[in-house]
């Protein structure tokens, strides 16, 4: 395969979907950072990005898997795909990893304080994302369709303007600082490394704590490098199309 060391990190998860688990490995933010080069990403995480291209190459032909082009779905299809496989992931595991850090902490908390500061950071990650879905189910999806459907009719409308772009611009400020909260939570938690002594709830609750890091990434890079330049780009052709006639 051609050099990917000027690819963004995202273009190559979107042509190899597969590279998402060995940019887990490795660390490299496909989503929130996702606009680095691979050459970026690889410096500022003190990388070879020769061995990089190495290793991406070794993934990419030795996988069966399919890689699946995101970008051929529409608007509808990708929320859809985020809501049933990344929106409930996040409703449904919310409450068990809280139960299972509650217990870790009254547990283990005082003999490692650092608990006490995991538990309140996901108690933070949890409050701020469920916010944050609400907005996106409430009033950025819909409009993500509306929008599709407008462009898909080759209509003008003159209701639509540069509205979204300020929308996706707080959303992905949120995406931000969830991916934030998660590397403290990461690093107190040394790559989610639980000591040998621990107890089987505690090595569950950093088990679920890395799935569910895992499962952000994938999620916000859908939103991210998919979903919303799609979008973006749907509507800057309806208000030329508007201001043409």
């Amino acid at each position: 395969m051609e050099s990917t060391n000027k690819n963004t990190v995202a273009e190559i998860v979107m042509n190899f979907p597969v590279t998402a688990v060995l940019f887990e490995k490795l660390q490299i933010d496909f989503c929130c950072k996702g606009k680095l080069t691979l050459a970026e990403a690889c410096f500022q995480n003190n990388l070879d990005p020769v061995i990089v291209e190495n290793l991406i190459t070794v993934v990419v032909n030795e996988s069966s898997q399919k890689q699946e082009d995101f970008l051929k779905y529409d608007n509808k299809t990708l929320i859809d795909m985020i809501l049933k496989k990344h929106h409930s992931y996040v409703i449904n595991n919310i409450p068990i990893i809280s139960g299972h850090l509650y217990k870790v902490v009254a547990k283990h908390g005082p003999k490692h304080p650092f608990l006490n500061q995991v538990s309140e950071l996901f108690n933070k990650l949890a409050i701020d994302l469920e916010q944050h879905m609400e907005k996106e189910e409430k009033v950025l999806f819909p409009h993500l369709i509306f929008i599709e459907e407008v462009y898909r009719k080759g209509e003008q409308d003159r209701s639509v303007s540069f509205f979204l772009k300020g929308l996706v611009g707080m959303m992905e400020n949120d995406h931000q600082r969830a991916g934030e909260i998660l590397e403290k939570i990461r690093s107190l938690t040394d790559d989610f490394t639980p000591s040998a002594s621990a107890c089987n709830t505690y090595k569950l609750v950093y088990s679920e704590l890395e799935s569910f890091e895992k499962d952000l990434h994938k999620h916000v890079f859908l939103e991210n490098h998919i979903l919303f330049p799609k979008g973006i780009h749907m509507e800057a052709e309806i208000v030329c199309r508007s201001q043409r006639n």
